[in-house]
């Protein structure tokens, strides 16, 4: 009887962590499809990652506003680089050259980031994007020629220059 004493609390955590893990997972898909139904521009942005699951090539990358998230999950599709890479420099320091390499393509300096807010950053970001040359798209694609499209949020009216492959009333995908 002791013996079976001292192990019911291991069990009780075990149990309340699949507890918690399992209304997470629930909550995290209720909320999403609370936002599809309610949130005409979560809806546009999430068409656009299923028009491009469905209409472009696994190998096709993206370039798209930093700070968009979720689109390797729902589209499937890698990216060229967003604002959440940060966070993967923290864990392998080895990558930060080749993040502000990426950051200063899209027009994103270093120096200009850490002059601003920690909330302002990702407006200053998402505005540099919306302003970058088409040169600097035709840049990196020539550095990483699995980039394919660009993806513009429609309310940023950005420069462009590009054959539009998708459309709808939030966003824009060029080739």
């Amino acid at each position: 009887l002791p013996g079976r004493i001292r192990h019911i609390p291991d069990r009780m955590a075990w149990i309340f962590v699949a507890a918690i893990m399992v209304l997470c997972t629930v909550k995290g898909g209720f909320f999403w499809k609370h936002r599809l139904a309610t949130d005409p521009w979560v809806r546009d942005y999430y068409d656009t990652m299923v028009w491009a699951r469905l209409n472009t090539s696994r190998e096709d990358m993206f370039i798209l506003d930093p700070t968009l998230y979720g689109f390797r999950d729902h589209a499937q599709r890698e990216y060229y680089f967003t604002w959440r890479n940060g966070f993967i420099v923290w864990q392998n320091p080895a990558l930060y050259g080749d993040f502000i390499g990426r950051l200063n393509t899209l027009g994103v300096t270093l120096e200009e980031l850490q002059k601003r807010k920690h909330n302002a950053r990702p407006d200053y970001i998402s505005k540099q994007f919306s302003q970058l040359d088409p040169d600097a798209f035709r840049g990196i694609r020539a550095a990483h020629p699995r980039c394919k499209f660009v993806l513009y949020r429609n309310e940023s009216k950005p420069l462009i220059s590009f054959p539009v492959a998708y459309r709808n009333s939030s966003f824009i995908v060029c080739r």
